[in-house]
């Protein structure tokens, strides 16, 4: 669609989105971009936030080893400040920019699920399917500072790697009568019923609360192992620590966090009436800002992820 169309089309739309504003709020309104069609994606950023259809993919490049990719690549993405630079993919090529306050970043969406706006769909996507990849795709995605992260809430689909499954195939869960079938939660956050709720899954939901503790706080203290292991601070808030390797990670690291004990969200959340103990794994930050990590790579999620509201005080 035209941006000048669309431009038309947000200028006619109400701005009384919160009754509470007497000014009224205006909309927000996110613009996706493809992957695979040429366009010059600043004409649709000067309107409306857009999506980056560079980060899942080398998001998941890097877990997967795509030509020899590893994690330590991710260090100028996740590092330095965003510039001007929302590229957008043209049959593997750089083709155009866009500014970057206010991109949409993530790790899968409707389409990428179903194989369509990808290049590769064995290589450049991941999702539900792949947990181990999934989860670390959305641990990197939630602790790295850039953009608006959009995480994905979906349902069972039965496909190949094939793109372009007709979308009767694909449709929601539903009954004889094609009635959508409801969302139902299990005890431990999960949903059944064909529903997948990835938002709900225990390290997905802990990284939305990660990102939301750690705020706007640069990211320092990078470390990495120069192949697939990384680690890096969100300054004084956060820390995170990924082991994409093929061995047992057991590393010092200054997590830049004050001294102290905090839970390793990843395994569990806090857990006491006063944040005394945590429903999985405890890490000691030293004085000197230190803490010793083991991360094993055989591990369900070969990750640590902690942050200054994940402090515990064990003599409580």
């Amino acid at each position: 669609m035209w941006p000048e169309d669309l431009q038309v089309i947000y200028r006619r739309l109400s701005r009384k989105t919160d009754p509470s504003n007497e000014n009224g709020t205006p909309p927000f309104i996110y613009q996706e971009l493809s992957a695979r069609v040429e366009y010059n994606s600043s004409d649709y950023a000067r309107y409306a936030t857009v999506t980056d259809p560079r980060f899942y993919k080398k998001i998941v490049n890097t877990l997967k080893k795509v030509n020899q990719a590893n994690l330590k690549e991710l260090k100028k993405y996740v590092t330095q400040a965003p510039t001007d630079d929302v590229i957008v993919y043209v049959d593997r090529k750089y083709v155009t920019q866009a500014p970057t306050d206010d991109v949409i970043v993530y790790v899968d969406s409707h389409e990428t699920l179903r194989g369509i706006d990808v290049n590769d769909p064995q290589n450049d996507m991941v999702n539900y399917q792949e947990r181990r990849a999934y989860v670390l795709a959305n641990i990197i995605l939630l602790a790295q500072p850039h953009g608006i992260p959009r995480v994905m809430s979906s349902y069972e689909i039965d496909r190949k790697t094939e793109p372009f499954v007709p979308p009767g195939v694909l449709g929601p869960p539903s009954d004889h009568a094609f009635n959508t079938l409801p969302v139902l939660k299990k005890a431990d956050y999960g949903c059944y019923n064909g529903w997948i709720c990835e938002h709900r899954w225990p390290e997905i939901r802990a990284m939305v609360q990660f990102r939301n503790a750690v705020g706007n706080a640069p990211v320092t203290a990078w470390w990495d192992d120069d192949v697939d292991a990384v680690a890096f601070a969100r300054h004084g808030k956060g820390f995170v620590v990924i082991n994409n390797g093929r061995s047992t990670l057991n590393v010092l690291l200054n997590t830049t966090l004050p001294q102290g004990y905090y839970c390793d969200v990843i395994t569990g959340e806090v857990t006491g009436q006063y944040h005394s103990a945590c429903a999985g794994r405890m890490i000691k930050v030293r004085s000197d800002n230190y803490a010793q990590f083991t991360v094993n790579s055989d591990s369900e999620v070969p990750a640590v992820a902690m942050h200054i509201d994940a402090r515990v005080f064990p003599d409580a």
